[in-house]
């Protein structure tokens, strides 16, 4: 059974489950197979720094060694920030109810990195949601990071972005520009060198 997430707006509650919106869905996928001359599927494979050895696909996996080479066991690792503190934690959002209470602008929506999209087939909500955009903190499964959440009703379904604000400085000409300036170029035409005059 699929999580639900739980939605309150105008003091009324909803719940749905979201579907994510795969690229592969709605665009397809290829796929290239590479074959040897005999037609038999080629598998991947690495050389070692000597070029001596083939490691085929799978016999490599990434590991952690401390400042002295000890190897180092991933379970005994902790989250810190940048001042060397452990964050605080932060639910799942199919963990409690998102209230709907604030409403965010068009300018803000389109200000993020989107990470993922959902679509919620819950049409009581979307006719509340109407026109507006409603933000709120939003995280799958939880952890030291949330993202923000938008939810958008079209079409009788809601759409639920999430992803990461980031600041797109604006870029515009400062002053009006001169495509053609004749006294500068009467002025540059005075320093040639005439070569009649000598």
């Amino acid at each position: 059974m699929q999580k639900e997430l739980k939605f309150t707006l105008s003091g009324k509650n909803f719940s749905g489950s979201p579907v994510k919106l795969e690229r592969e869905k709605i665009y397809g996928r290829s796929e290239t197979i590479a074959t040897d001359r005999n037609g038999n599927e080629c598998v991947c494979a690495s050389l070692d720094p000597e070029g001596t050895l083939i490691i085929p696909a799978g016999a490599v996996k990434p590991g952690l060694l401390s400042d002295s080479g000890e190897w180092i066991e991933k379970n005994t690792l902790c989250v810190v920030d940048e001042n060397g503190q452990t964050p605080q934690r932060v639910m799942s959002s199919f963990e409690g109810e998102i209230a709907l209470s604030e409403v965010a602008t068009l300018e803000e929506f389109v200000d993020h990195i989107w990470k993922a999209v959902y679509m919620l087939d819950i049409p009581e909500l979307a006719s509340l949601i109407g026109d507006t955009i409603r933000r709120f903190p939003f995280s799958y499964r939880g952890g030291f990071s949330e993202d923000d959440g938008f939810l958008l009703a079209a079409n009788g379904k809601c759409w639920l972005f999430a992803g990461e604000g980031v600041d797109f400085p604006f870029i515009g000409i400062s002053e009006e520009g001169v495509l053609d300036d004749p006294e500068a170029a009467e002025s540059e035409e005075s320093e040639d060198i005439d070569f009649d005059m000598m």
